[in-house]
């Protein structure tokens, strides 16, 4: 099987079938030979291919950490995958999505949407020095290099590197600009959150390609599943006392995620083919 190939069933690297740091090493010599020969247009596309490549392996890996419950490295790493992808999109127009690119964009915001993180912390700096990562002169407003950021030379895209900063605050949010940061949570060991929607997600897919949608509403469980004394807050995370919010309701009312499947997989078969279970978070 060819890198063509290689690229068009990204599914096939789940299954361990390719050998993925030779793939990487011939992008990486592919890419060396062109600039030795002056060959920008072909450096430029092969290093489109590279990412679109890394893109594909790393959303696979985010299935591995899911799996030996490396909840919060596979969240980061969803992160990297976003910014990747809009460094590709800059340069490559899809038409037939023949690398699943825009499925991974997709799906990553799905992904990012099963995880219970609400609330981040998010840092703020002054910058005091940013560096191109092409020719490292120093950017200011009154003084740039030629090289436009985002866009490719010699295989290589250019960033602007902050390499000197201050830090003056931290806020709050719910909407971060760096997911990365989730307040509770700073490495897999000390994680305090739970993940049943990814757990069950992980029961029913054969591999991170297969299709699927959720839909989330509330529904009422029974007050006997819960013992809670009514001055206590109530267990469907109000915050309120429990006799003032679900006691008189006939029953807690919780959050559901209802997992529906586009075609059967083989860990479903038997199920119904669409809507699989329901998960209560």
């Amino acid at each position: 099987m060819n890198i063509e190939q290689i690229l068009r069933n990204p599914h096939l690297l789940y299954t361990k079938s390719h050998d993925n740091k030779a793939i990487f090493d011939y992008f990486v010599a592919k890419i060396k030979r062109h600039v030795e020969r002056d060959e920008e247009l072909l450096a430029n596309s092969t290093a489109i291919l590279q990412s679109i490549f890394k893109i594909q392996v790393d959303y696979t890996k985010v299935f591995e950490l899911f799996s030996v419950q490396k909840y919060y490295s596979a969240w980061c790493l969803l992160e990297r995958i976003e910014i990747a992808i809009k460094g590709v999109l800059w340069h490559y127009n899809f038409i037939e999505d023949e690398y699943y690119v825009l499925f991974i964009k997709e799906y990553v915001k799905k992904l990012q949407g099963l995880y219970p993180y609400k609330v981040f912390g998010s840092s703020e700096y002054i910058k005091k020095e940013t560096r191109c990562s092409i020719c490292d002169s120093i950017i200011t407003l009154r003084n740039r290099c030629p090289h436009k950021k985002g866009e490719l030379y010699m295989g290589e895209m250019c960033t602007y590197i902050i390499t000197k900063s201050e830090m003056i605050g931290m806020s709050i949010v719910d909407e971060p600009f760096n997911k990365y940061s989730v307040m509770g949570v700073t490495k897999d060991e000390d994680d305090p959150y739970k993940y049943q929607n990814i757990d069950f997600l992980l029961s029913v897919i054969d591999h991170p390609f297969n299709q699927w949608n959720t839909e989330s509403y509330k529904i009422f469980e029974p007050h006997s599943k819960f013992s809670v004394p009514r001055n206590e807050p109530c267990p469907c995370g109000s915050k309120l006392k429990y006799k003032k919010c679900c006691l008189p309701k006939p029953g807690v009312e919780m959050d559901h995620t209802q997992f529906i499947m586009k075609q059967p997989t083989m860990k479903t078969r038997g199920m119904k083919p669409t809507k699989v279970q329901k998960v209560t978070n």
